[in-house]
């Protein structure tokens, strides 16, 4: 398991944030699974409330272990030794990214995010409409709107917003690289 260590220095009530990978093969029932879902919970209930009422949380665990998990690099962030966010990717794809209320604007998010882009050139992703506060947060950190849909592709029947983002030229080319280390 690969962990990264960073100061969590936009808040000084904070000590330290750790990001780890989660191991695939985690069972529903696993401590970090249910950890994981009850901040995926919390943090849609604020502005997603009608994915909560889609599924209860043994739903969400069974999804997060046997369906995104194996399919994705799933990281987990945790402040202080409280879990309080993650990012589920796959290449060029973020397919989740939550960060518990209480956790959010303390950059954790951004960290998130910096681990899936480390690794792609270009990123693209879907956001419900009505989460005003993901879409500013995606467009502050270069993500643009590409496409919206009236939601009738997805579970839930809500409009969205696919979002991309692509690294400045050069950003992941090791010989562009080379000369600056």
């Amino acid at each position: 398991m690969y962990a990264h260590h960073c100061d969590a220095y936009s808040n000084p009530g904070t000590r330290m944030l750790t990001v780890t990978r989660l191991k695939k093969g985690c069972s529903p029932d696993s401590q970090v699974i249910v950890k994981v879902v009850r901040v995926w919970r919390e943090a849609r209930a604020q502005h997603l409330a009608f994915l909560t009422e889609l599924h209860d949380a043994d739903e969400d665990c069974n999804y997060l272990s046997r369906v995104v998990l194996p399919a994705n690099e799933v990281w987990v962030a945790e402040v202080d030794q409280v879990v309080s966010g993650f990012i589920a990717f796959e290449k060029g794809w973020i397919n989740q990214l939550y960060v518990a209320p209480r956790f959010q604007r303390r950059a954790i998010g951004t960290e998130l995010l910096n681990i899936a882009k480390r690794d792609n050139t270009s990123l693209q992703l879907w956001a419900f409409a009505v989460n005003h506060p993901a879409i500013r947060f995606y467009q502050r950190l270069g993500f643009r709107a590409m496409e919206r849909s009236n939601g009738s592709c997805n579970e839930a029947k809500q409009p969205d917003v696919r979002m991309r983002w692509d690294a400045p030229f050069g950003a992941l080319d090791p010989v562009a690289n080379a000369d600056q280390g």
